[in-house]
């Protein structure tokens, strides 16, 4: 039936019922199984009035150019990104694919010296007992090299790129193309810098925390006290501080303390002087070569009231320490 129909035949019942005064359950619950039908029956009517089909192509249609216009923006920004990612990319690769330089290290042993030549054209003169550590090559932000001993070193100038050796106990060399002396054993005093020419640095941190710097000229020579931190820079007789890398050991009015330090460190031994008064003794008269130590301390015997003898304890293998040598005056002078 056309809906309007319907509708006319819904009232007509709707009313006959209202009409009766005395409506019973009955009437009720008809009445509102008609009303719940008159509400379904004009629902049904306004779907049939919609068009499914067009209302659908038109939401999609909108859809459809709003998910371009998205894709179209995302395309855009992916290819920005991609830039700098693919930048990222080749670096990581081509950071990964370049070696670390190789650590080196030369050591010279009983009365040794060692010679070698540093990626950067600088070379070093090691006396004994030494150990320098050195990269295969050089970066392009610095020069590093480690240093525990004696080394006579020349080095190439480069001032955008100085170089710097470490020491043991924290000192630090700063060198600015030159060349100079220093001695910087593991376990011995301090550090002992001579500078022939140029121009170096020398830091370290003192026992307070304070960093301190020093800046040598030629011919000076620094002495760092590791034990106390004290400092003192004085003029330096180059040939003598020197002459170890020519192994000999110039005399020139030379004090019988620094002859034993200088063959302490050449042979690995420790003197033992019994009487202090020995060690202000002098000697003058050129050099002597540095072939044997047995030789060097008969000629010191020869010109000087000084006896010299090995002592051995029973009690330790002769591997447990250096060897000490007894340092007495003789009693036939």
């Amino acid at each position: 039936l056309h809906p309007r129909v319907r509708r006319q035949r819904q009232m007509c019942i709707r009313d006959r019922v209202m009409g009766d005064t005395d409506r019973t359950d009955e009437n009720k619950r008809i009445s509102d199984v008609t009303e719940r039908l008159d509400a379904d029956i004009e629902s049904l009517t306004v779907m049939r009035a919609i068009d499914v089909n067009k209302a659908y192509a038109r939401v999609t249609g909108k859809l459809g150019l709003r998910r371009k216009r998205v894709f179209g923006v995302m395309h855009r920004v992916a290819a920005v990104l991609m830039l700098p990612l693919l930048a990222a990319t080749i670096y990581m690769a081509v950071s990964h694919n370049t070696p670390e330089p190789v650590i080196n290290e030369l050591c010279t042993g009983d009365g040794m010296t060692g010679r070698v030549e540093l990626p950067d054209g600088s070379v070093v003169i090691l006396n004994a007992h030494s150990t320098l550590r050195y990269p295969s090559e050089f970066t392009a932000s610095e020069r590093t090299v480690w240093l525990d001993g004696e080394a006579y070193m020349q080095i190439h100038k480069d001032p955008a790129h100085p170089m710097e050796v470490m020491l043991p106990g924290g000192g630090k060399i700063h060198v600015y193309g030159t060349t100079f002396n220093v001695d910087a054993y593991s376990g011995g005093p301090g550090c002992v810098a001579t500078l022939v020419e140029g121009s170096i640095g020398y830091s370290f941190t003192d026992g307070d925390g304070n960093l301190r710097e020093y800046r040598l000229r030629p011919e000076q020579t620094l002495t760092h006290n590791t034990g106390d931190d004290g400092v003192e820079i004085v003029s330096a007789d180059i040939s003598m501080e020197t002459a170890w890398k020519d192994n000999i050991i110039i005399l020139d009015n030379t004090p019988l303390s620094k002859i034993l330090r200088i063959l302490e460190k050449k042979y690995d031994v420790r003197f033992v002087v019994e009487d202090e008064t020995l060690n202000d003794c002098t000697f003058s008269g050129g050099s002597i070569s540095l072939k044997s130590l047995d030789y060097i301390l008969s000629s010191l015997r020869l010109s000087s009231d000084i006896e010299w003898a090995y002592r051995y304890d029973s009690g330790k293998s002769h591997t447990d320490e250096k060897p000490e040598i007894m340092i007495s005056r003789s009693k036939d002078k």
